[in-house]
């Protein structure tokens, strides 16, 4: 298996979601978007992956190594040697991954998310770069219009999949729904922790899908005034919105129905938004 293959089977396993937006891309830059991808697939898994902190860090500070030094070790790895390559040939700004690294030790802990905004600072150093290393691989230049629109992309889509891992998060102890929403909508975070569909949560829910519709409508607006050879880039975000309206049926638990849109829904909803 070459370095391509290996991670368009990493990005396969790990999410489906840009696996299956991946298949829509250009194919001039379809390899490097995987590539990048299947990164952001291995890290965000790492608390899946250890026992511990620790190893996480470990794992993590690894990725930082390779990323900044380049060195022989990371090229002996298949993904890294295929993320290099991507680095190099798009002059892709390794701070970027420097910051998406750090952030990703926030997931090895089960602290709890204290604001809105250390929530939508965390969706911007993870996912919102993301959209923005993918515009750049997809050829367009830097600008403060693309920072935006990236912003509101990343905040929209890390909610919206904050809401449907909701169950698996809590399973293991770890809380993303942000401390300053909780309280003010009456939600117990141990309740949720345990499972329980008490009637705080379904009013946390109702303000989280309020809040990711406003950040995907500002996210559309941004990339309307974009090129419009950047929108495959942007092809997960046509997954937000069957996802809310699943959650927003009458007597949803997120505890207790399917959270996922099915994999037809899933690629009709991508084909339609190409």
């Amino acid at each position: 298996m070459d370095d391509n293959a290996h991670c368009l089977d990493v990005l396969r396993m790990h999410d489906r979601d840009r696996y299956l937006s991946s298949l829509l891309l250009p194919e001039k830059y379809r390899d490097d978007c995987v590539a990048l991808y299947a990164f952001n697939a291995e890290i965000a898994r790492v608390r899946d992956v250890v026992s511990e902190p620790m190893p996480g860090e470990i794992r993590l500070q690894w990725w930082r190594d390779a990323i900044a030094n380049d060195g022989e070790g990371a090229r002996a790895n298949p993904l890294a040697n295929a993320l290099l390559k991507v680095i190099t040939k798009h002059n892709l700004p390794r701070d970027a991954f420097d910051k998406m690294l750090l952030a990703r030790a926030f997931d090895l802990y089960d602290d709890p998310m204290p604001s809105m905004g250390d929530l939508e600072g965390y969706a911007g150093e993870t996912t919102s770069l993301l959209f923005q290393l993918s515009a750049l691989i997809a050829g367009t230049e830097p600008s403060s219009q693309l920072a935006e629109c990236c912003g509101h992309a990343g905040v929209c889509y890390a909610l919206m999949t904050i809401l449907r891992d909701l169950p698996r998060h809590s399973s293991r102890g770890q809380l993303y729904l942000p401390a300053d929403i909780l309280k003010n909508v009456g939600a117990q975070p141990a309740l949720i922790l345990s499972g329980d569909m008490h009637e705080g949560l379904p009013k946390a829910l109702t303000k989280m899908i309020a809040l990711c519709r406003d950040h995907k409508e500002k996210a559309v607006v941004s990339l309307d005034e974009l090129p419009s050879s950047l929108r495959p880039a942007f092809l997960p975000l046509c997954l937000i919105e069957p996802h809310l309206r699943k959650m927003e049926k009458a007597g949803f638990n997120p505890f207790a129905d399917r959270m996922k849109i099915s994999q037809l829904r899933a690629q009709w909803a991508l084909w339609r938004g190409q």
